[in-house]
């Protein structure tokens, strides 16, 4: 009896430093993808920045673009890392894997690499989202000179998406310098309110946000919305998304809506919220496929927001 005693608290004492162990293991470093706000027709470089690279012997970077999009080009290594072998063959991924003993450091924002695209997507403009790959769990992981991956989790906390924006003479480009009117023009870049061909762009920031008193239909009063960063939207009626069309947040924005949410195109959520607002009844319209939400915020007030079909939101707090 004494003996399985022993064994017991052995196995015991096994098991909490194992757990000591996993605990202590260390962080790898935040890695950042840039985003470009306001980029030209031509090439695109895009720096990709690291925090906390620290004692690193082994790298693996899987990274996704739009190729419709965006060309890669070529790509500019940090000096330590200039031995690892990188692929951009393939449309819409760009891979890198590094290993090297011993293990390396770098200062805090400093530049990994920078990737060089050339825009090829249509002349009105348009935005990429860049995003590091969550699965396989080794398609973007960091490890020590022994080959030990290091703490990644959550993952969205180490590896940053970014976006490329391209913004053309056909892109309407929101700055907001007089008021949160839709259709004035001193209110858009060029002082012009962009035709239902642009692809409208609302920037990280501005000193007014655009506010809809009607709906917003994309397809009629502008082809593609790009919501930038933390940008805000404000729409009274409904939202129209048509077929052909796209409402893409590139980060944690929001959109405040008052009426029905309906869409028949393509819908990025990145991180957004979108808020429910007002005293009339709304309605989140089903679409030909289930639509993702990564927040939604009901704010009505004595109002109900009715849902056709089924509705996903994957946005969890931390």
């Amino acid at each position: 009896m004494l003996k399985k005693h022993i064994l017991i608290l052995t196995l015991g004492i096994s098991f909490l430093l194992g757990c000591r162990m996993i605990l202590n293991a260390q962080s790898g470093p935040v890695t950042k993808c840039t985003t470009i706000p306001g980029a030209g027709i031509g090439v695109v470089s895009v720096p990709v920045t690291v925090t906390g690279f620290n004692n690193i012997g082994g790298i693996s970077l899987t990274l996704n673009y739009d190729p419709a999009i965006l060309q890669f080009e070529n790509v500019t290594l940090n000096p330590a890392i200039s031995n690892s072998l990188t692929n951009g063959n393939s449309p819409g991924v760009f891979i890198l894997s590094y290993t090297g003993y011993p293990g390396i450091n770098l200062a805090n924002n400093d530049t990994l690499l920078t990737l060089h695209f050339n825009y090829t997507g249509p002349p009105s403009g348009s935005t990429s989202l860049l995003t590091w790959v969550e699965s396989p769990g080794d398609a973007n992981e960091y490890s020590s000179p022994d080959g030990i991956p290091y703490e990644k989790e959550p993952f969205g906390n180490y590896f940053i998406n970014g976006s490329v924006t391209v913004i053309t003479a056909a892109t309407g480009l929101w700055t907001g310098l007089t008021s949160s009117d839709w259709n004035l023009g001193s209110n858009w870049q060029n002082f012009t309110v962009p035709p239902a061909s642009a692809m409208v762009v609302i920037p990280t920031a501005a000193p007014n946000w655009p506010h809809m008193n009607g709906n917003l239909t994309l397809g009629s009063l502008c082809a593609k919305l790009t919501m930038q960063g933390a940008a805000n939207l404000y729409v009274d009626g409904d939202l129209t998304i048509n077929t052909g069309s796209s409402l893409i947040f590139t980060g944690a924005g929001s959109l405040f809506l008052g009426g029905n949410w309906s869409n028949s195109g393509i819908f990025n959520h990145g991180t957004s919220t979108i808020v429910f607002t007002g005293s009339h009844n709304a309605l989140i319209l089903e679409g030909s496929l289930q639509e993702t939400f990564w927040k939604i915020d009901f704010s009505k007030t004595n109002a109900t927001v009715y849902i056709q079909g089924i509705v996903n939101v994957i946005g969890i707090d931390n």
